[in-house]
């Protein structure tokens, strides 16, 4: 997304805010436009009903702190609306540190967030200034003052996002610094009484919530699996999807959902939210529009920017995903084409048919005239094909590729795949375009091969090519380090599983450094090295290095590499909660899982890096 016009704009205000103030006598420090990261949206954070933990992770080059701006139920638009009801801050975080939110810090009522890094002040020369929560405590007290009064916050949160924010800590320069968020969730069960479901998802970027379409109007998102009352509703087992939607624009929302059956490509049914003040959040049921068994998808209209998140319930699981934003074609946009959907996909991680696992791809085609045809590559650990699938997606729709419970099957338990739309003709027509696609992964364990009692269950999203690698070209070079914001080893009964592969497929090997941070700073390092296409599984509970009851961050970076094409590493974060991945199964869903944040900086000393060479 070209944003550059953007980013113009905001100095030159920001310079004449600086000239005017220093007319009046006011030593002030100038704002920068703040970064991808820098503002995020948190759609679900229902502190009533669920326990709700918030994972803040400095991804950024100078230590910084975050706010945290809480909003209520949904209400009314201005002037009646009534603005955040809390504000919470963190400490300082040191680049590759984190900072945790627990439900006993939050106010009773919070249904939704935005995060906002407080950043760092810099010198004339750039250089970061000695104490660094100076920036902290101004902007803290700033957003501070804005509780119950919307007005006066829309106003400083168009203030932080054009770059002109100004704080009396003398005529330096304020960089915000970007953040990686997680919120992990533990809610009550659905369907039976002291049983916990759990499900986690990353906060929401500035790319995330799209971009205006300057020729129909608005903004558009995508949601590729949606449920209502799907299944076994006689057994109190029929899956309902919960859509979340929060306003992150800056006036009162108009939104409108379509909703499109699977496998029909002509019939939709409409939902709406008449009136949705900025940053709220409103549940959505589509079981308000649709009828009973519906599986299939919905895109999303809005006249301010969104963003989303999904909860899908049922069997005492519940499989959280975010909504991506639609593309908007180069004819209709001054800035150029803006797309979040790509013609190959990444799912950086599956679990293998052994044990009673299912992988199930959600696939949506991002092309509102032509149908996709799509292929789905299942891989083992070591980068050999398990199978591969290959269907049709309707225009706007979606279809699942499903790689089913059966156990005779050697290999290892983990594995990925690849999703790939592709070229297609019909007898006496020209080649098609390639439709550009999006994806979810949902992965289910079953207690036995019929599929009808289910043990756990956990949904992340996939990756675009942009995020991780440009299929049979080579890597985009700004995807350079992998954020895991959350590490834990018995902490609160959280234990970390993660994943890493190597996308890319040809031959030779990456070699790859991660740093291991806890909340002050980096502790230790331990290096990896994987062939083209294979997938390194670590189960922190096994690591006797890390000690019990640890709780942290974790980043990659790759550190070099013998094939072509350049780095590709992507991955996910499991979290298992109240067991390890070996310990017998407990009752309830304990599984949780989130993609690895893609990062822009790259904030690792070569010191702690030196020791990871190819070999």
């Amino acid at each position: 997304m070209n944003t550059s016009r953007k980013v113009g704009l905001g100095a030159v205000l920001g310079i004449l805010f600086t000239m005017f103030s220093f007319w009046l006598g006011i030593s002030v420090a100038l704002a920068e436009a703040p970064p991808e990261g820098a503002r995020l949206g948190l759609p679900n954070t229902d502190t009533d009903r669920c326990e709700t933990l918030i994972q803040i992770q400095n991804v950024g080059t100078a230590t910084t702190g975050a706010v945290l701006v809480l909003f209520g139920d949904a209400g009314p638009c201005a002037p009646q609306a009534t603005g955040p009801i809390a504000i919470k801050c963190t400490g300082l975080m040191k680049p590759g540190s984190a900072w945790t939110f627990t439900s006993a810090s939050f106010n009773p009522g919070a249904k939704s967030a935005i995060l906002y890094s407080t950043g760092a002040i810099l010198s004339a020369s750039g250089a970061a200034l000695d104490p660094p929560g100076l920036s902290l405590s101004d902007v803290c007290e700033t957003f501070y003052q804005t509780a119950f009064n919307d007005f006066q916050w829309r106003k400083l949160d168009a203030q932080y996002q054009a770059g002109t924010l100004l704080t009396a800590q003398g005529d330096r320069l304020i960089r915000f610094q970007p953040l990686a968020v997680v919120v992990d969730r533990r809610c009550p069960g659905n369907n039976t009484l002291f049983v916990d479901s759990n499900e986690a998802y990353t906060g929401i970027t500035k790319s995330q919530t799209g971009q205006f379409d300057t020729t129909f109007g608005g903004y558009m998102y995508y949601t590729p699996l949606v449920f209502a009352r799907k299944g076994d509703a006689s057994q109190g087992q029929d899956f309902n999807s919960l859509i979340n939607v929060q306003n992150l624009g800056s006036g009162c929302a108009n939104v409108v959902l379509w909703f499109q059956s699977q496998n029909d490509c002509l019939r939709y049914k409409i939902g709406d939210i008449p009136a949705l003040a900025p940053g709220q959040t409103y549940t959505f049921n589509p079981n308000t529009v649709v009828g009973p068994g519906f599986q299939g998808s919905a895109w999303i209209r809005s006249s301010t920017p969104l963003g989303i998140v999904v909860d899908n319930v049922g069997r005492d699981m519940m499989m959280s995903y975010v909504g991506v934003p639609a593309e908007v074609a180069a004819h209709n946009q001054t800035a150029g084409q803006f797309t979040y959907g790509s013609p190959v996909n990444y799912a950086p991680l599956i679990y293998r048919e052994y044990n009673g696992w299912s992988a199930g791809i959600q696939v949506q085609n991002l092309n509102s005239h032509l149908p996709a045809r799509v292929r789905v590559y299942f891989f083992d650990q070591s980068g050999d094909i398990i199978t591969s699938l290959l269907d049709w997606i309707c225009p706007r729709g979606s279809q699942t590729f499903f790689l089913p419970t059966i156990n005779n099957l050697p290999g290892n338990y983990v594995g990925y795949a690849r999703i790939e739309s592709q070229q297609w003709f019909a007898a006496g027509d020209p080649l098609t375009e390639v439709p550009n696609i999006l994806s979810i992964v949902n992965l289910i364990r079953y207690a036995d091969a019929s599929m009808s009692n289910t043990l756990e269950a956990t949904t992340y999203n996939a990756l675009p090519e942009q995020q991780a690698f440009d299929f049979q070209v080579g890597t985009v070079p700004l995807t350079y380090t992998l954020a895991y914001p959350i590490l834990a080893k018995g902490f609160q009964g959280i234990n970390s599983e993660i994943s890493i592969v190597n996308l890319n497929p040809n031959p030779g090997f990456t070699d790859y450094a991660a740093i291991l941070y806890d909340q002050n700073g980096a502790i230790s390092s331990f290096c990896g090295k994987l062939g083209s296409r294979q997938v390194d599984y670590i189960d922190i509970s096994t690591w006797g290095a890390i000690p019990a009851n640890f709780m942290g961050s974790l980043v990659i970076i790759p550190k070099s590499t013998t094939q072509a094409g350049g780095y590709a590493l992507a991955g996910v974060e499991v979290e298992r909660i109240g067991r390890i991945l070996t310990a017998p199964d407990i009752q309830g869903d304990e599984s949780k899982a989130f993609t690895a944040i893609p990062i822009l900086t790259n904030f690792i000393p070569e010191s702690l890096l030196a020791n990871c060479q190819l070999y």
